[in-house]
């Protein structure tokens, strides 16, 4: 029996969202409470097989799982864009220089699946939006790479951001998906040595730059820098181009 802790976050109008932290990426996103927790075990289950077929050490898919629920929030939750997003404990506890390099490697591997669903599409699918209030690919996808330095900016002190991000606009859209998850994984590596397998071109952006980011939370003589939000762990940016909102990054 494997016991995962799960976070909800309720909406006023019912719809779900559930994570499950020490899986990370791993959300199930649903109309109401009662769905998404019927949908945890098979979620649950997928990202195991995701971790097996990227040689990560996973669960068998016969282990029976429980889930308990370790928090909710009503009323709040990232369900519409600009949202505000619910903070639960473990979004709060520090970070090791190894857990970080663990997540680098699992993210890696999401942006590689990602790349390879989207990297060969032809514009005219890329741009395609079904109703004129929707995303298209190629704006999910700059929304994805966006919210990788919109995080980071969070983190560190403003004079300390990469150069790069001036000027992200104007690169085509796989170069700006690689340039931001370059850039975003080797400022939160400032100062260290974290071995960061090649993940490929990167992922989106779509709310314009971010706000003037706050002061440096962590310096980069500490080991344990805070936890980042959830979505923008592995799972986040490849189990959603279905970061939408099932599946691991």
């Amino acid at each position: 029996m494997t016991r995962h802790a799960v976070y909800l976050e309720m909406a006023e109008d019912g719809r779900c969202m559930a994570h499950v932290p020490d899986l990370p990426g791993c959300v199930v996103h649903a109309p109401a409470r009662n769905q998404a927790l019927a949908q945890l075990p098979g979620a649950i289950r997928d990202y195991y097989a995701w971790l097996r077929r990227h040689g990560e050490p996973a669960k068998s898919g016969e282990t029976p799982i429980e889930i308990e629920i370790a928090g909710e929030s009503s009323g709040i939750g990232p369900f519409d864009p600009g949202s505000a997003a619910a903070l639960f404990p473990p979004d709060r506890k520090p970070l090791s220089f190894q857990e970080i390099k663990d997540l680098f490697r699992l993210m890696a591997h999401s942006r590689a699946d990602l790349l390879a669903l989207v990297r060969d599409l032809p514009d005219e699918v890329l741009d395609y939006q079904p109703h004129p209030d929707s995303f298209s690919i190629r704006r999910l996808l700059r929304h994805v790479g966006n919210a990788e330095e919109w995080y980071v900016s969070r983190l560190v002190s403003p004079e300390t951001l990469p150069p790069e991000w001036e000027h992200d606009e104007d690169l085509p859209l796989f170069e700006f998906l690689e340039m931001e998850r370059r850039t975003a994984q080797a400022r939160l590596c400032h100062g260290r040595t974290c071995s960061i397998p090649p993940s490929g071109p990167t992922i989106p952006k779509s709310r314009g730059r971010p706000a003037k980011p706050c002061a440096a939370s962590w310096s980069t003589s500490e080991s344990t820098p805070p936890r980042p939000a959830r979505s923008w762990l592995p799972g986040a940016a490849a189990c959603w181009p279905a970061w939408l909102p099932n599946g691991p990054d």
